[in-house]
């Protein structure tokens, strides 16, 4: 049969677990925070995503690395920005292709391939390399909780003896005109 929880906290909910915790979810799992969240972790993380990994930041997005930073993508790293890119290396800065750089400024660019360098005036003849551009997906909507209210999770009897009052079913009964 189907199986449904529900757990509501009016105010605070904290949680300590003092070793490991581990959460399997059979299908899906939507995470919605009304304000910020901090998440602070005292070791490694590892996060493996076997489908596309699809995330919006609407305001601006930091990160700052302690080490080295590595990114490898197996067809294309694709960037645009709308008003600025910034490269800046302390010591050393390659620009490596295996066929063909292009710097492309309006209708002029600066073309580097096999046949040598090019630099092109705005005319209809030259052609400068064309990349495919940045084009990405936005994440799926967040599925928001149920505003169910829980059920009644325990018997008339069991809520009166909590209340520490009697409890008759046939009074009950007869109060309720049975």
């Amino acid at each position: 049969g189907q199986e449904h929880i529900y757990l509501h906290a009016q105010r605070d909910w904290k949680q300590i677990v003092k070793h490991d915790q581990t959460i399997n979810v059979g299908h899906e799992r939507h995470d919605r925070v009304e304000a910020n969240s901090y998440s602070e972790f005292g070791a490694e993380e590892h996060r493996t995503v076997k489908g596309a990994r699809l995330t919006e930041v609407k305001m601006s997005d930091h990160l700052t690395v302690g080490g080295t930073r590595h990114i490898k993508a197996t067809d294309g790293l694709l960037a645009e920005a709308g008003q600025e890119v910034h490269i800046k290396a302390g010591n050393k800065l390659v620009i490596e292709a295996g066929l063909e750089i292009t710097i492309k400024v309006g209708g002029t660019f600066i073309k580097l391939d096999a046949s040598g360098v090019k630099m092109i005036e705005p005319q209809p003849a030259g052609c400068p390399g064309n990349g495919s551009g940045a084009a990405p997906l936005l994440p799926g909507v967040v599925t928001l909780v149920d505003a169910d209210e829980p059920g009644d999770l325990l018997t008339p009897a069991q809520t009166q003896t909590m209340k520490r009052k009697p409890f008759c079913a046939r009074c009950e009964q007869v109060a309720e005109g049975g």
